[in-house]
């Protein structure tokens, strides 16, 4: 089941008993989706064991998903949400977390053991700081035509990008710590971003720069007082984007092509 509202709601939790919104371990349930005028509160609360909507069943009475693109197993539609000490975990849907055209402000969450990509933003805008994210089995956070201030990030085995952006999304970017990941930022498709203060570990690729959509344009991507530590290749970088490290612009090394082959057909 998926519950759909257009009031706002105030999950009101309480750090030794916080808000469950969820399914079973062997029986998953769907999920939230929230669309309303005015303010919402998500405030200690975990969910776990969701799916979300099932868009692709014959039998699906709200055959209309698909085209809404409401993958997520918690999604805001058209508000604003503020979201404090957020826990997910075992989550299987498309997103565990989607904002859509939405303002938000998240703040000490944890994700954990997502099967696809932790959190996706669709054309929002706002600030997130402090969020964990460990045994993620897509992206840890995906933007498309975002503008988001980015704060105090840990990840850890995240199976393909820590961060995407892409659809001319505008990221500052502050205080990450990746470990043991494939992709740590990866930039594409007109973005632009502001990355400082970092630590990559063990990640097989830090930084990414590459055209995916072709009707975009060139990205660019600034790094500043940042370490690389143990990886495959420190860059992977097309002539349709951009680099600078510490001021200096780093070289083309692979064909646009070559690097959507590493990054989408692994």
């Amino acid at each position: 089941a998926v519950i759909f509202s257009k009031s706002n709601w105030n999950f009101n939790g309480q750090q030794n008993k916080p808000i469950l919104i969820s399914g079973y371990e062997d029986d998953f349930g769907g999920g939230l989706f929230i669309q309303s005028r005015e303010k919402n509160f998500v405030n200690h609360v975990k969910i776990q064991f969701l799916d979300g909507p099932q868009i692709n069943s014959k039998n699906n009475n709200f055959n209309n998903l698909n085209s809404l693109r409401i993958y997520g197993a918690l999604n805001f539609y058209k508000t604003y949400v503020e979201i404090v000490n957020l826990d997910c975990s075992n989550i299987y849907s498309e997103d565990a977390l989607n904002l859509i055209n939405s303002k938000f402000f998240i703040k000490n969450s944890i994700f954990s053991n997502i099967n696809s990509d932790a959190i996706d933003f669709d054309f929002s805008n706002g600030k997130i700081d402090n969020i964990k994210f460990n045994n993620i089995f897509n992206d840890a956070l995906d933007f498309s035509g975002s503008n988001v201030k980015i704060k105090n990030i840990t990840a850890n085995n995240v199976v393909d990008k820590v961060i995407s952006a892409g659809e001319n999304s505008n990221l500052e970017i502050d205080n990450l710590n990746l470990k043991n990941s494939f992709i740590g930022i990866a930039n594409k498709d007109g973005s632009i971003l502001k990355v400082k203060n970092s630590f990559f570990q063990n990640v097989r690729m830090p930084l990414a720069g590459y055209l995916k959509k072709n009707f975009y344009r060139k990205g660019f991507m600034h790094v500043t007082n940042s370490k690389f530590n143990n990886f495959d290749n420190k860059f992977i970088l097309s002539k349709e984007s951009s680099i600078y490290i510490d001021g200096e612009k780093l070289t083309t090394n692979k064909k646009n092509k070559q690097i959507l082959d590493i990054i989408y057909k692994w």
